[in-house]
């Protein structure tokens, strides 16, 4: 009896393990070098025991094999999927060769058909309906159109300073704050009723707190712009290059999304420089860009843990850009379609702060640049607490 049950448990076992690994060496059989993936946990065991943000397991294979591989074989949990390396490769992927890779793999994880909220962001929907939806959102974000919302931006930045920042102009008078209480974002929206995050203001203000010097070189630019402190107007604040350097140095910090993933929808041959044969992709296989690993890159950015927004002048943005290692809002046809409309938030935010306001890091913010291990969309861990010392008059 005993030895009955231990064969059937046993046998349970092996069918169990079988079944967690039986497409491990799917990317060896196409001849592409596949790291060791963990039953059950994949490549990045992060993601279901959290000791750091998973994105660090991406970025930890990243920074391995990139000197000699220009991608691997990896494991969403039991998911092939192919983990880009050589950026000149992730500029083919989301530009030169985009009708190849049209959709994002996001699009497999959500029932549109189920999930009202979710089945009109053209971010998850697949082919024409994304065509559709994306040429409507084009549309309602023209620049005319974000022109017209900069007066509720404006008002909403004099509510921002009026109920959750000191109200004093002594040099005594500061205020404690959590960045994500400020509401900035969510306020403006709901009276714009567009329903888009400008989530890149969040992480902003942090950098600036830890280094004065660039935050008195932005105060000095908008204080040039506007010498009365009354908020630039739109096209105004898109001619600030520091303020414009500002943003893309803080989204490459912490980009908003830590990677990104496509489908290959017609096949495609990539040629990676450090491979002898290229790779037939066929539809239907997905692949992985390491986007904390491309912008923490130290070839790319000396000392990329230091806030540096020089970076981004002369046409940095750009450079980064065409060289595939900046994907702040993603790249080619399919960047994020409210990537205009979230800046001209964001950018209006932080210069209304910093006008009247100097930002300090409070001791509760945690040094270092790690992310939340719990949280999937990258936080600051322990969350940004910022002092804002009023600016004399």
């Amino acid at each position: 009896m005993i030895g009955s049950l231990l064969l059937a448990v046993g046998a349970l076992a092996t069918l169990v393990y079988g079944f967690l690994v039986w497409n491990f060496g799917h990317w060896r059989a196409r001849g592409i070098k596949e790291p060791r993936a963990l039953p059950l946990l994949g490549s990045f065991p992060n993601m279901v025991w959290p000791r750091q943000h998973f994105t660090m397991d991406m970025r930890d294979l990243y920074m391995k094999y990139r000197e000699t591989d220009s991608y691997v074989g990896t494991f969403l949990l039991r998911s092939p999927k192919l983990l880009l390396l050589e950026p000149r490769l992730v500029y083919e992927v989301f530009v030169s060769a985009f009708r190849h890779f049209e959709d994002n793999d996001a699009a497999r994880m959500v029932d549109t058909g189920k999930d009202v909220l979710v089945c009109c962001n053209p971010f998850v929907l697949e082919g024409n309906e994304w065509r559709q939806q994306r040429g409507i959102f084009s549309s309602l974000l023209t620049n005319g159109r974000i022109r017209t919302t900069h007066t509720i931006m404006q008002r909403v930045c004099r509510d921002l300073e009026s109920t959750s920042l000191p109200r004093s102009r002594s040099r005594e008078s500061r205020r404690t704050a959590w960045i994500s209480g400020l509401r900035f974002s969510g306020d403006s929206l709901f009276d714009c009723v567009l329903g888009i995050q400008a989530r890149c203001f969040n992480d902003s203000p942090l950098p600036l707190g830890r280094y004065p010097e660039c935050q008195q070189r932005l105060y000095e630019e908008l204080d040039k712009a506007s010498p009365s402190k009354e908020l630039p107007d739109l096209d105004e604040l898109n001619d600030l290059p520091y303020l414009s350097a500002c943003f893309n140095e803080s989204l490459r910090i912490y980009p908003a999304g830590g990677w990104a993933s496509k489908t290959c929808t017609e096949p495609y041959k990539l040629h990676g420089s450090h491979h002898s044969q290229p790779l037939q992709m066929l539809p239907g296989d997905n692949i992985m860009i390491p986007i904390y690993g491309l912008h923490h890159d130290p070839q790319f950015y000396p000392e990329p843990e230091e806030f540096r927004p020089e970076r981004f002048l002369d046409g940095g943005l750009k450079r980064f850009k065409q060289m595939g290692v900046f994907l702040g809002f993603g790249n080619g046809p399919r960047q994020c379609v409210g990537m205009r409309l979230g800046l001209a938030q964001a950018k209006a935010a932080l210069a209304a702060i910093v006008q009247r306001f100097e930002v300090r890091v409070h001791p509760r913010t945690a040094d270092g640049l790690e992310l939340d291990p719990y949280i999937f969309v990258g936080c600051h861990k322990g969350g940004i607490w910022l002092d804002f010392v009023a600016r004399p008059v």
